[in-house]
């Protein structure tokens, strides 16, 4: 009966460690006895990171990178156009706001130009008229000078009861002085040029105008001279037929 006792210790003595193996290695796959699982990473929390793409169909919002500008950039106006008018302007464009000055050049002293110095010249057949005898091609070599507006003046000795307008046969409005309606020349390309004083063409003559408003027929340097053989005439001029030997 000891023998019996004996023998049963000794066999649990040599199974338990068996038992703790099996215990501590397990199955491949299995989770040990009483213990949790480990948890995954967390997710990132707050949406999409900051400069993400939006997913298709979504609005970007404002001020991400590589938006579009938006209306009302410093210096811009919705809708805003180029300003008729402003310096620079191209003879015969119509400006909001015409303004006559003086300018004083030898030797024709004292005469009417622009808000931008350039010369303004009178058209003889005019006088009287009420109407511009300037027109088609005549308008092509001489520019109106038309307006959208009021004409005023910028020089004191300017006289702004001579001021008026008259309308033209395509429905513009030409500034008149003293009752002349007034011109550029083509070929002047700025306020120090004056090649169309005492020019013949197009059935009259073109002149400065002086601050009375009466027409200045001192000759400069571009005034009408003879032509020389091969020159080419001032717009609205007959050719120079060469003379016989």
């Amino acid at each position: 009966m000891r023998l019996m006792k004996t023998l049963c210790v000794l066999g649990t003595m040599m199974t338990l460690p068996l038992l703790g193996a099996c215990r501590d290695t397990g199955a491949p796959g299995t989770q040990p006895m009483g213990e949790e699982p480990t948890p995954g990473e967390p997710a990132p929390m707050g949406g999409a990171d900051a400069g993400a793409m939006p997913e298709p169909g979504e609005e970007p919002t404002m001020g991400e990178p590589g938006q579009e500008p938006t209306m009302g950039e410093p210096g811009q106006q919705p809708g805003q156009q180029p300003t008729m008018g402003q310096p620079g302007q191209q003879p015969g464009q119509a400006a909001s706001q015409v303004q006559l000055n003086v300018k004083n050049q030898q030797p024709y002293g004292e005469f009417l130009t622009d808000a931008q110095g350039r010369a303004l010249y009178l058209f003889t057949p005019d006088e009287n008229a009420d109407s511009s005898r300037c027109n088609d091609a005549c308008a092509t070599a001489w520019p109106p000078l038309v307006t959208t507006g009021d004409p005023s003046t910028v020089a004191p000795n300017l006289d702004r009861s001579k001021l008026g307008t008259i309308t033209r046969p395509d429905g513009t409005k030409q500034v008149t002085y003293n009752g002349w309606p007034l011109y550029y020349f083509a070929r002047d390309t700025g306020p120090n040029d004056i090649q169309g004083q005492d020019v013949q063409g197009f059935g009259g003559e073109w002149y400065l105008i002086s601050p009375q408003g009466q027409k200045i027929e001192q000759t400069g340097q571009h005034g009408q001279q003879p032509r020389q053989p091969g020159q080419q005439p001032m717009p609205g001029q007959q050719p120079t037929q060469p003379s016989s030997p």
